[in-house]
């Protein structure tokens, strides 16, 4: 991923987790008293975050002059250390029987959270091209097919709320 520009003094590719710096400093203010973002330097602390989340490298920063000066962030994807599964692998999961019932949508969703193990609503709305409406109304027929579990929000809006994979029936307990 590319951003137009070089880093903002004092941000450099060593500290862009500790230093803020913002070419718009009255726009992303603005922004934050809207409400579309918490403070400064969120993006690239959530980034490596979610990558800590699934045991994935932490992202690089550079700095590079191609064509003008850019900041380039590598995002990568450990294949070794990613659990990975076929159609089979998620068919047997669900039940033979199960599986030939599902949608092509439903398929995308199984698969993806028995890699992952659990998903949220947004991140499936992506994967599947789906509003989030009915995304959440997929989710929870799967949910009904005793094949994944929700754990529900513990306030509104939550963030944590995800959906899980079933793995025997103990798993309604987790929550």
């Amino acid at each position: 991923m590319e951003s137009p520009g070089g880093f903002i003094p004092p941000v450099n590719a060593q500290n862009v987790y500790s230093q803020r710096g913002s070419r718009n400093p009255h726009l992303m203010e603005a922004l934050r008293f809207l409400g579309y973002v918490q403070m400064t330097r969120e993006g690239t602390r959530r980034m490596r975050e979610s990558m800590e989340k699934y045991n994935l490298p932490e992202p690089t920063f550079s700095q590079e002059a191609l064509n003008g000066v850019s900041v380039r962030v590598v995002l990568r994807n450990d294949h070794q250390t990613r659990k990975r599964s076929t159609d089979a692998d998620v068919a047997a999961f669900c039940g033979v029987e199960m599986w030939k019932q599902l949608q092509e949508h439903e398929i995308q969703i199984m698969g993806y959270a028995f890699n992952n193990e659990a998903v949220q609503v947004n991140e499936m709305s992506r994967l599947t091209g789906r509003t989030w409406n009915t995304t959440k109304r997929d989710l929870d027929k799967l949910v009904n097919k005793g094949l994944l579990l929700f754990s529900p929000p513990k306030k509104l809006r939550d963030p944590n709320a995800h959906y899980k994979i079933r793995k025997n029936k103990g798993d309604e307990d987790d929550f």
